[in-house]
């Protein structure tokens, strides 16, 4: 049998997440994993919390016990943080330190989370904390249901550049970057803004080319003329613009796993 123990911990109503990476796709969940012998759930999600996010925590209550399939068992509990700790990306002593799996832990507002990483939240009890029920029945009736993935991928997007709207295509992106809350996508000729968010882009340009590179930016690795290793394992990238982007040690080892030596390097 396979168990784990996760967290839920809130901030003003914006949920901790973590950032998980594996081979190449991006999604956010709560912060936790596996029970090891001898311990209990709520001792489980202690420690995780310690390993993962620096943070020391306190359980409050349990929130769910999710039975699924494979013999697998998922506990849920309430916690809160002790004292004035800020949360930081630590590390699963489950990976190598060069194939970390978790690359940044934030708290999220929960419309910021896409549908799919959303819908896991419901079912460890999300709905039983801060004002989420009040913000379900605030929904209304109306009907809906997530686009397919066909048909919220993007090929090609809509934007402002100099008070115009203008549509291009997604493999004219150089590079995405977030400044200041707003999105602004980069091609060879133009800087256009987007009502996207990074993460809304993250989602939809479903193809491993546009890669996440940093908090604060994605970039199309076709566009990648060449590299150049820097100190503390960065990585400084030679856009076919001339422009330099560096990809900070949290990715690095991401981006030279997708790359697979294709690219002239300095």
């Amino acid at each position: 049998m396979s168990e784990k123990s996760v967290a839920v911990i809130l901030k003003e109503n914006t949920i901790l997440m973590e950032k998980i990476v594996i081979d190449g796709r991006a999604f956010y969940s709560l912060p936790g994993g596996t029970i090891e012998p001898g311990e209990t759930p709520e001792q489980a999600v202690i420690r995780e919390l310690k390993e993962e996010c620096n943070l020391d925590v306190e359980v409050v209550r349990p929130l769910s016990v999710v039975h699924r399939v494979k013999n697998r068992t998922k506990y849920t509990f309430e916690c809160k943080i002790v004292g004035d700790q800020i949360p930081s990306v630590g590390k699963d002593p489950e990976f190598p330190d060069d194939q970390q799996i978790i690359k940044d832990v934030l708290f999220m507002h929960l419309e910021d989370i896409n549908e799919k990483d959303r819908a896991f939240l419901w079912s460890e009890g999300l709905m039983e904390t801060g004002d989420f029920t009040d913000e379900v029945m605030s929904w209304g009736d109306i009907i809906s249901y997530p686009k397919t993935k066909e048909d919220s991928s993007f090929s090609k997007l809509t934007g402002k550049c100099d008070d115009e709207t203008v549509t291009f295509d997604a493999d004219d992106i150089l590079y995405v970057e977030k400044v200041d809350d707003k999105t602004f996508v980069y091609t060879s000729d133009k800087v256009i803004r987007v009502d996207q968010t990074l993460r809304d882009l993250e989602d939809g340009l479903h193809n491993p080319k546009f890669f996440r590179c940093s908090k604060s930016m994605i970039v199309n690795v076709d566009k990648v003329e060449r590299l150049k290793s820097l100190s503390s394992n960065r990585i400084d990238v030679v856009l076919e613009s001339s422009e330099h982007i560096i990809i900070s040690r949290t990715y690095a080892s991401d981006f030279r796993r997708l790359l697979k030596g294709g690219l002239k390097r300095d």
